[in-house]
C-alpha cells in the first residue's frame, strides 16, 4: 500500500510501508492496537492460504501438459510419476492451506463455508493426506483405494521355489483429483471473500490511524518497504515470485 502518512505531529513522504514487520512483534493482547493487528494477522493468513490453494489449483492443472503416450493418450511412465508428485503437492497444500495447524500462521475457518457433501469429501481428503500419503497405508478403505500395497508371494515348480514381489503404488485416481479439486476452489473463493473483508477493516483502522494517531505514524515510518531489498534484486513493485536457486545462492542480499 502506498499512501501518505501524516498526522498530528508528523509527516512522511509517499512511499511504501512494511506493515508484517512494523507489527511483527505485537500482541493481540495489546490494547492500543488489539483491532489492527488482529484485522493485519487475517489479512496476512487469509492472503498466505489463498496463495497455498491457488499452487494447490496450477498443480492439478499442470497435469494437462504431462508426457502421454502418442497412441493410447495415457500417461507415460514418465509422465505418471510428474502426475502423482503433482498430485501429492495440491493435496499436501490444501491440507496445510485448510487442515493443519501452526503457530506461524493464524487458522482461518473454512470449513464453516462448505456444504454437507463437501465436508464428506474434505474428511475423506485429508484422511488420504494422513494415513496414506503423509504416513504409509494401504487404504484400502479410503477413498479411491487401495493405494498401497506390498506382497512377497512364493511360486513353486519342480526344481525348486523363487520370490515375486507384486506391488500397487497407485499415484493418483481422477475421482479423488476432481474431489480436491472441488474443494480447493470452494476454499478459494471463501479465502478471496474473506481477505476482501479484512482488508477493508484494515484500510478503514488506517486511515483513521493516519489522521490520529502519531505513534502508528512513527512505528510505521521505521519500516520502508522496498522490492529490491525483500527479493534481493530488482522486482516489479507489488508482485511476488517463487524462486528456484542454485545451491549456496543466497535468497536475498546480505542472508548465508
Amino acid at each position: 500500500m502506498t499512501a501518505e502518512l501524516s498526522g498530528v505531529g508528523k509527516h512522511v513522504h509517499y512511499g511504501a510501508f512494511d506493515l508484517t514487520l512494523a507489527f511483527a512483534n505485537a500482541s493481540l493482547k495489546d490494547g492500543r492496537f488489539v483491532q489492527l493487528v488482529r484485522a493485519l494477522r487475517n489479512l496476512e493468513a487469509s492472503l498466505s492460504i489463498r496463495a497455498d490453494l491457488e499452487e494447490a489449483k496450477k498443480a492439478i492443472d499442470a497435469c494437462r501438459a504431462l508426457p502421454r503416450d502418442a497412441t493410447s493418450g495415457a500417461p507415460t511412465e514418465t509422465g505418471q510419476i510428474f502426475m502423482e508428485a503433482v498430485f501429492i503437492h495440491a493435496l499436501m497444500l490444501y491440507c496445510r492451506a485448510v487442515h493443519s495447524s501452526t503457530k506461524e500462521r493464524h487458522k482461518i475457518d473454512v470449513l464453516g463455508s462448505y456444504t454437507p457433501e463437501q465436508k464428506v469429501l474434505h474428511a475423506d481428503i485429508t484422511a488420504l493426506r494422513d494415513n496414506v500419503v503423509a504416513h504409509y497405508g494401504r487404504g484400502d478403505n479410503h477413498v479411491g483405494g487401495p493405494w498401497n500395497h506390498d506382497h512377497i508371494v512364493l511360486r513353486t515348480n519342480p526344481s525348486g521355489f523363487a520370490f515375486s514381489y507384486p506391488r500397487i503404488r497407485v499415484g493418483s485416481k481422477a475421482v479423488v483429483v476432481q474431489s480436491l479439486l472441488t474443494l480447493i476452489e470452494k476454499s478459494l473463493a471463501r479465502m478471496i471473500e474473506y481477505g476482501t473483508k479484512k482488508q477493508n477493516e484494515l484500510a478503514g483502522l488506517i486511515r483513521t490511524a493516519l489522521q490520529e494517531d502519531d505513534e502508528f505514524i512513527n512505528r510505521v515510518s521505521s519500516y520502508p518497504f522496498s522490492e529490491e531489498t525483500f527479493f534481493g534484486f530488482a522486482h516489479p513493485p507489488g508482485s511476488s515470485s517463487r524462486f528456484t536457486l542454485p545451491k549456496g545462492t543466497p535468497l536475498r542480499k546480505g542472508t548465508e
